[in-house]
């Protein structure tokens, strides 16, 4: 009954439509609202988006987090039979309206932003810029020059360390 009369195929259209709209929604939110460091798929079709989210991060610790903002998303690892997986996620978008779609991502972002954060992430031009202070002095007490170089954010240059590790940290003479 159903595919008689050609309803299948129109609803099959208006589904498509729906699910395109909502998709591009999230991927602009996502642009607008993630942090740097996390990455998405851009699917062409389906139900769903994946995000990767930087190494330091437990999807899992980000979701408990996320639901206190009214906001969910599966975290990765579920998809991983073998392990791995731990700062992934999977988010949804054919339920929600653009709207809700816009409002969530918002949520997620600010929750995955001050994860990032809760973390005490650091990167290596931080440890750079200590070793490259040292070294100035090496070379000023030697008569030398000294050059140095920035680098631009790389999450895998980023390592996960408690405040209070940190603190120890920069406690220590680097």
């Amino acid at each position: 009954e159903i595919s008689k009369g050609g309803f299948l195929d129109r609803h099959i259209k208006v589904i498509q439509d729906v699910y395109r709209e909502r998709r591009n929604v999230m991927l602009g939110a996502m642009d607008a609202y993630f942090p740097p460091g996390v990455e998405w798929t851009h699917p062409e079709g389906g139900l769903f988006l994946w995000g990767t989210m930087p190494e330091q991060l437990d999807a899992a610790d980000v979701f408990k987090e996320a639901v206190k903002q009214k906001v969910a998303f599966v975290p990765g690892y579920s998809f991983y039979p073998t392990g791995g997986g731990e700062n992934t996620m999977r988010l949804n978008f054919s339920y929600a309206s653009p709207e809700n779609i816009q409002a969530g991502i918002a949520r997620l972002g600010h929750v995955i932003e001050k994860s990032i954060d809760s973390v005490c992430c650091f990167n290596n031009a931080f440890l750079d810029e200590n070793y490259r202070r040292f070294y100035q002095q090496q070379e000023i007490q030697k008569g030398g020059n000294h050059t140095h170089r920035t680098r631009r954010y790389d999450p895998s240059n980023y390592c996960r360390i408690s405040k209070e590790g940190l603190a120890i940290l920069l406690q220590e003479k680097i």
